[in-house]
């Protein structure tokens, strides 16, 4: 298996492997979101912000991530291929090409949503934090954060870290509920199982529990 940067010519491919993780995660339900999920993909691939894993000639993972929202904007693995370090491949590729001076951010499912074990723990593995409590197509997500090569994580961070809540939510967040609260970065689908997650474009660059809403084009 090998890693590369998409091209435009990748893209039916690309979205073969997107059909195949769809069911069950918000955002990806109607032909019309995989359309506009087509779109994104193909702006996110002219700006070399989308990389790939072939086994020969068939895509078997995927990734967007945003340079100038430092953002991991999608990752997914065809099913057939998980537990063989394709993710790592491809988280390794999208770290080094972020700015690890800076937060790197990255949305998933909450902790008690099983969809969220295989992902959750993958970040973590990586170093990222459990931080706010969002929600994606008035689905329930989690930023996670990953904090700059060298600087001490933010007390409310390294709080989370070794006293988490049941409910996976930060102090300021046990006192009031940040249901409809938006968030600027929103990544281009997360669609996850296993290693996978992807988002939808949004305009702040990113969105990220399988589809966000919003499509301006700029990744």
């Amino acid at each position: 298996m090998q890693l590369f940067y998409g091209v435009p010519e990748d893209i039916e491919k690309w979205m073969s492997l997107v059909s195949q993780v769809r069911s069950g995660f918000p955002g990806l339900e109607t032909q019309e979101k995989l359309s506009e999920h087509r779109a994104a993909v193909l702006k996110f691939m002219r700006k070399r912000q989308a990389v790939c894993v072939k086994e020969e000639k068939e895509i078997v993972g995927v990734m967007l991530f945003s340079r100038g929202h430092n953002s991991i904007c999608c990752l997914a693995v065809a099913p057939a291929y998980r537990r063989r370090g394709i993710a790592a491949m491809l988280m390794d590729e999208a770290l080094a090409n972020l700015d690890r001076t800076k937060d790197i951010t990255v949305s998933t499912f909450r902790a008690d949503d099983e969809k969220g074990l295989a992902p959750r723990a993958l970040y973590e593995k990586y170093g990222f934090v459990a931080d706010e409590l969002t929600e994606e197509f008035d689905y329930p997500n989690q930023k996670f954060v990953l904090p700059p090569i060298g600087a001490e994580r933010r007390d409310d961070l390294a709080e989370r870290r070794l006293n988490p809540s049941p409910d996976g939510k930060s102090l300021p967040e046990r006192r009031e509920n940040c249901r409809g609260e938006s968030i600027e970065r929103k990544c281009i689908s997360n669609f996850l199982r296993s290693h996978s997650l992807l988002g939808k474009h949004d305009k702040s660059g990113c969105n990220n529990a399988c589809f966000s809403s919003g499509t301006d084009g700029r990744p």
